[in-house]
């Protein structure tokens, strides 16, 4: 389970000889994690249960990482498409850990070593940007998961920031939402700034910086569902989620 929030600045710094203590400590959860979600993802064939499978790893790195969520808000049961703003790699590890999802990443990160198969294992789908064929194949995979009740969580905006706005949002999550006909759940997610990555920042010496903290808190807003049945087409689907979480960012 996510740790209780308490009250404390947001990022809490250790000293050196702590944070490379909890650096160690944490990459060795952070592989022992991930190599047993591998050993049960292939052995689970139903997108269920893989999904429940991601979302307790996802909740267990979290902790182990000291990384507390305060939640607003509650996403209702059944197939829905999860569309939140997108500040680093920590997103779907935070939104598949309190529901659990099939989320949509950038074919990127399914090269990582370790990180990339076990993802893969657990229903992960993997996007090229701009390859129109594949993106096509992916939402193909994600309807047909949705037609099995597996909620799929998409970050529109196609790149990172620090969450003092959004991006316009791709629009292809929102045609699938008017094809499958499954309501969408805006999601905003406000994190420490330190947390972000965002740029050109490499991902291993920001992981190793973020390792060595001692705590650190966000927040993960869930707003009402949309029905695609309310809009006229994707694209104004599209541009009023994207009004709607940066009003919640701005409320937060």
């Amino acid at each position: 389970m996510v740790a209780r929030v308490v009250e404390r600045r947001p990022v809490e710094e250790a000293g050196p000889a702590v944070g490379a203590w909890l650096t160690a400590r944490r990459v060795l959860a952070t592989g022992a994690t991930t190599l047993e979600a591998i050993g049960r993802g292939r052995l689970e064939k139903h997108p269920h249960v893989r999904a429940q499978i991601l979302s307790r790893a996802a909740a267990r790195l979290l902790s182990a990482h000291g990384i507390e969520i305060a939640v607003s808000g509650a996403p209702e049961p059944g197939p829905a498409i999860l569309v939140a703003n997108h500040l680093g790699y920590l997103d779907p590890l935070v939104i598949t850990s309190l529901w659990p999802c099939a989320p949509i990443a950038k074919s990127e990160f399914g090269k990582w070593p370790l990180l990339g198969s076990s993802a893969r294992s657990l229903g992960v789908l993997f996007v090229r940007r701009g390859d129109v064929l594949n993106s096509a194949r992916v939402l193909r995979s994600a309807s047909r998961l949705l037609d099995r009740g597996v909620p799929i969580l998409n970050f529109p905006e196609g790149t990172t920031s620090f969450g003092n706005a959004v991006a316009r949002f791709r629009r292809g999550i929102f045609g699938l939402a008017h094809i499958a006909g499954v309501p969408v759940i805006p999601i905003a997610l406000r994190f420490p700034s330190e947390l972000c990555w965002v740029g050109d920042n490499w991902f291993l010496p920001h992981y190793l910086r973020t390792a060595a903290r001692v705590t650190a808190r966000i927040s993960v807003q869930f707003g009402k569902a949309m029905s695609p049945d309310d809009f006229g087409d994707a694209e104004t689907m599209a541009e009023e989620t994207r009004r709607r979480i940066h009003r919640m960012l701005r409320r937060s």
